[in-house]
């Protein structure tokens, strides 16, 4: 299975929007380092045993995940000052991810948002952008944004946009620590329509901080 990046977030909040854009492939080698605002390949990882998601990313199985760093800022192409760091598996029932969104004041991290598919977007929030059928169009794009409360935000296929119904149930929990905020996430390939088999499949992939 190959997931590849096909999307660019508009940012949100200047001082902290960023994203990383990479080439996952889930049965490869990552490939030799690139520019920090280039597209970039990571390994991907089947994971042993699913993830609990509370939160808390000490779990020993998040060790098993890919991971992905050196995220940059969508205007600058540079990397921003204060990072994320997230790692990536998945299972036969669903994707995983697991972010610590790295913050100097912490005290001044933005949580306001308690509604589902509220304004998530206007907190500090991570998101994941998912193009199961890789046809690079934004009307097929699926999107999982969690803020540092754990309240989340999704935006379906185009097809699929208004039908509440169709968004489907995913998993998400975030806590807020020391030197900034953790989350982890669980979205089931089911929502994605994804077609089972054995068939290797390729997909969009890209995660963004606002």
């Amino acid at each position: 299975m190959f997931l590849r990046d096909s999307f660019a977030e508009r940012a949100r909040r200047t001082a902290r929007a960023a994203a990383f854009m990479c080439v996952l492939s889930l049965c490869v080698a990552a490939a030799a380092a690139e520019p920090p605002n280039a597209r970039r390949v990571i390994a991907g990882a089947r994971l042993t045993e699913a993830p609990t998601i509370d939160g808390d990313i000490s779990d020993a199985v998040w060790a098993e995940a890919s991971v992905g760093e050196t995220f940059v800022d969508q205007i600058t192409g540079l990397p921003v000052a204060d990072q994320t760091t997230f790692r990536l598996g998945y299972d036969k029932d669903a994707i995983y991810v697991a972010a610590h969104c790295f913050d100097a004041r912490p005290d001044e991290i933005v949580m306001r948002e308690t509604k589902r598919d509220g304004r998530v977007r206007d907190d500090d929030h991570f998101e994941v952008n998912l193009d199961p059928f890789h046809t690079h169009s934004f009307g097929d794009f699926f999107l999982f944004a969690v803020n540092p409360l754990g309240t989340r935000y999704t935006e379906v296929a185009a097809a699929r946009a208004g039908k509440e119904e169709w968004k489907g149930e995913w998993e998400a929990a975030a806590r807020v620590v020391d030197d900034g905020w953790t989350v982890e996430m669980a979205i089931p390939w089911s929502i994605l329509t994804v077609p089972q088999g054995d068939e290797a499949v390729t997909i969009g992939f890209n995660a963004h901080r606002g």
